[in-house]
């Protein structure tokens, strides 16, 4: 005898879910109670449409502006660094370096290092903020880039510990594989949420 039980599918990432009840997706971990209940109480034969935005995203979101503000926050302070720099500041910057490193720098190397990264700062801030407001309008273009910007940080991240072992980056390189495979998880929600075919 044929099982004429329909198939349920999530409603946030397209994938088919067990059969049974099931209140959390076993893919992209949503919550699906709401979306049941909703479905039963509408029994009318119609699929509801579910816009809910998952809890990880509008997390992911935040982080990102946050981050992204923090580095706007950094390139304005190096740009400051550049302009009110001393040779007694610089004196006593090489004094701290020399103890700890070995090494100076002179002052156009501190004023090329205050340009350099301050840029990379301020384009990184533009990048997660538009990411980050990107998300929380569900756009798949931010699903994208938030995409690259995890793997690019845990190629960095393990690269840094090869160099430099640190709990730090072995935290950044699992937060960010953690945040790339969740975001591929959800593509067929965003695509959905997008008008696209998933």
């Amino acid at each position: 005898m044929s099982d004429s039980t329909p198939k349920k599918y999530c409603p946030y990432c397209g994938r088919e879910l067990p059969p049974g009840q099931v209140w959390y997706c076993p893919y992209c971990g949503s919550s699906l109670k709401d979306y049941f209940e909703y479905q039963v109480q509408n029994s009318a034969g119609q699929q509801p449409e579910v816009n809910k935005k998952p809890l990880g995203v509008t997390i992911i979101s935040v982080i990102e502006i946050a981050f992204g503000l923090l580095f706007a926050f950094i390139g304005i302070s190096l740009i400051i660094i550049r302009v009110i720099i001393n040779p007694s500041m610089l004196q006593q910057l090489n004094s701290q370096m020399l103890s700890y490193y070995g090494i100076t720098f002179t002052y156009n190397e501190i004023e090329a290092f205050s340009i350099y990264m301050g840029l990379i700062s301020f384009i990184l801030a533009v990048i997660l903020i538009i990411s980050g407001y990107g998300l929380i309008k569900m756009k798949n273009w931010a699903r994208i880039i938030s995409m690259i910007v995890a793997i690019s940080a845990s190629i960095l991240s393990f690269i840094d510990i090869l160099i430099v072992p640190s709990a730090y980056f072995v935290l950044i390189l699992l937060i960010s594989l953690i945040e790339f495979i969740y975001l591929e998880r959800l593509r067929n929600f965003f695509k959905r949420a997008n008008g696209l075919k998933p």
